[in-house]
Order: C-alpha cells, then structure tokens, then sequence
C-alpha cells in the first residue's frame, strides 16, 4: 500500500503526463461497478525517453485477472493511439504475479535497471510484437484520447 501523499501525487503527475506527453494513468473499475479497483498507465523513466507501464489492482481482488485485462487495454491503446515503438514495465523481485502478467502479454526480460527502489527487473514489448484483443476498441472509456477510465469486464 502507498500513502495517500504517495497516491495524490502520482495522479497529479498522471494529469501532467498526459497535458504533456499524450499519456498517463487510467482508473480501473469493475464492469457495472463504482469503486475504483486500481490504477493502470505509462509514465515516462525518468530523465530517459523510455516509457515504462505501471498497475496495480487492490490486493482483495487479485488473481481475478484484471490487471492482464488493464495492462492488455493500456498496451493496444498505446500502439494504436500513440507513436511509441516499445515500452517496458518493472517490478520487485517479489512481485511473481506482476512478472506473469508481463509475460502472458508478450513482454520479455529486458534486463535490471537501478532504481530509486534498488535494482528492478524490467521487461519490454515492441510495437510489432504486441498481441492481443483490441482491448482499447473494446474499451470506449478510453478512447482516442484517453478518457479516464478502464472498465474490466470479466472476473476470473
């Protein structure tokens, strides 16, 4: 859990990344539901031009499949929304199930980059090799344009 500093000021930066770059962070709701369930997005790495995803899904509702049906709709939005030709996403090295979402959608190991939190295992997806359902056209909350929202669809 990150406090709530932490949270107020990645959605802030969210907002900005979009003004500036075209992307940031979505919201994650459960179909026919209210509460937010999560956060999926891009964010640029730091001082690099490399653009990295990030997700998380509240910890009640993991192994339900929604951040694979949230990263799937981020990574078809991103290629076919946007100009990006690859894009990398890290986690902890405890983090198995995030390691299984980002290989379940193609993505392989890119290597260990240093992080603020120590040395971070990322993976990376090229534009060309990205499979997948056509999870934005199946998502019109986040349209061309973004949108605010992903709206997963089926709990596993």
């Amino acid at each position: 859990m990150i406090s709530r500093e932490r949270a107020e000021a990645t959605v802030r930066a969210g907002i900005e990344s979009f003004e500036r770059n075209g992307f940031g962070f979505w919201g994650v709701f459960e179909k026919g539901s209210a509460p937010l369930i999560g956060f999926c997005g891009l964010r640029v790495i730091g001082e690099t031009s490399d653009v990295e995803l990030l997700f998380g899904i509240d910890p009640r509702l993991w192994s339900h499949g929604y951040a694979t049906e949230a990263v799937r709709a981020v990574l078809r939005w991103a290629f076919e929304f946007t100009d990006l030709q690859r894009i990398f996403a890290g986690a902890d090295p405890p983090n198995l199930a995030s390691f299984r979402v980002m290989e379940k959608l193609g993505m392989g190991f890119a290597g260990i980059r240093a992080t603020a939190a120590g040395d971070t295992p990322y993976w990376v997806i090229e534009r060309e090799t990205f499979r997948g359902p056509a999870a934005a056209r199946d998502n019109p909350e986040m349209g061309e344009h973004g949108g605010s929202m992903i709206v997963c669809h089926t709990p596993r």
